[in-house]
């Protein structure tokens, strides 16, 4: 039908569109690939108070040189994987990098903030009797 096709073409044409500046938060874990936090802000349409959602986008590094905490642009491309669609266009901002001595591997002043959501044994705290 006419009607499908032009609403089918017009969800195309804003998924296109789609491009978003976020920060890498992780890029050690697989190989050609960066997690990207965007961050947005949102009216809350009875309470009207700005609220800050983040949503996290795994991301095509082709050279695998971002590190944690460039800031970066990303625009949507075909689907590289199961949850890979976004590539880097451009690097808008790059962290302070050094080398370190003992790994032979670039490092930022990111890379040596613990988690701060520690799993199993790290976490610290009480833990409920059963």
């Amino acid at each position: 039908t006419i009607t499908s096709n032009m609403a089918f073409a017009r969800t195309l044409a804003c998924w296109d569109a789609m491009t978003f500046i976020g920060k890498v938060v992780s890029n050690g874990q697989m190989q050609k690939t960066a997690k990207v936090v965007v961050e947005t802000s949102v009216m809350h349409p009875r309470a009207k108070k700005w609220i800050n959602r983040k949503k996290k986008y795994l991301v095509h590094d082709e050279e695998g040189l971002r590190l944690a905490g460039d800031v970066v642009k990303i625009q949507n491309c075909r689907p590289l994987s199961k949850l890979k669609s976004f590539t880097i266009v451009e690097v808008i901002k790059e962290v302070e990098r050094h080398l370190d001595e003992e790994t032979g591997k670039l490092k930022t002043a990111y890379s040596d903030i613990p988690n701060p959501y520690p799993k199993g044994k790290e976490k610290i705290g009480r833990r409920r009797k059963k």
